[in-house]
């Protein structure tokens, strides 16, 4: 169940009320009290975002759409193959080139593809496999939405439980007979949880440096770790007769 659904903000009744003869009671005001619990858990991330490129340059347009297009399909073909491995997005950009002077020389092409997957040695395995057709741009590794939401309610179950225990604490410390929840506000974990682990130079001459790492039977992409947070922020009514 997502939490986010849970979120939440609970009202009660104005504190200050009137009698029948028309007289304020006295205000409660400094009976409220603010505060916060917050859960944190150390996760690892496992879904790994990594874009790769492929760019020429050629002064004739078609010739340089016709060796795009081949080297996008075969890297398609080869992608689709591992079932394990996603492509999230694809696209391509063609521009002008020009010389020193400003004078057109010829165009540039690039095609780019945007793979993901949980399974760190199957997508290095691709990436290997795809070395001299297309280059790596960058890599990066977040948490997954289904891990999030497996950890967020037993993390949210937890900061509720601080938060009663401390909203006992602070009536017992100030000598309150008990409480009255004014405002309850659940945090939730966020929806994405990223962090960029290696990004290589953005340009057709790095192609070589790029794959220099992920030869065949490469050890997987690194497997990082981070800490989700939720919590609760609270404002209590003290009941003091």
């Amino acid at each position: 169940m997502k939490l986010k659904q849970l979120v939440a903000v609970i009202c009660v009744l104005p504190f200050a009320s009137f009698a029948e003869t028309g007289q304020n009671t006295a205000s409660t005001t400094e009976s409220i009290i603010h505060f916060n619990t917050e859960i944190q858990r150390e996760v690892m991330r496992d879904l790994t975002r990594v874009v790769l490129f492929a760019q020429e340059e050629n002064a004739d347009l078609k010739k340089l759409g016709t060796s795009i297009n081949k080297k996008l399909e075969q890297a398609i073909t080869q992608i689709q193959a591992q079932s394990a491995v996603e492509i999230q997005d694809n696209f391509r950009t063609t521009q002008v080139r020009y010389d020193n002077q400003g004078k057109q020389t010829g165009w540039i092409d690039r095609a780019t593809l945007v793979l993901q997957s949980k399974d760190s040695v199957a997508l290095s395995n691709v990436i290997a496999e795809l070395n001299g057709v297309f280059a790596i741009e960058s890599v990066s590794s977040s948490v997954s939405p289904k891990m999030i939401e497996t950890v967020e309610d037993e993390m949210i179950k937890e900061a509720l439980k601080q938060f009663e225990h401390k909203a006992d604490v602070i009536k017992t410390g100030l000598n309150a007979k008990g409480y009255q929840i004014v405002e309850l506000v659940l945090v939730n974990p966020p929806e994405h949880v990223g962090n960029d682990i290696f990004v290589a130079g953005a340009t057709y001459a790095n192609e070589k440096m790029a794959f220099s790492s992920y030869e065949k039977n490469t050890q997987p992409l690194p497997a990082t770790k981070t800490t989700l947070k939720a919590g609760v922020n609270a404002k209590i009514k003290l009941i003091k007769d």
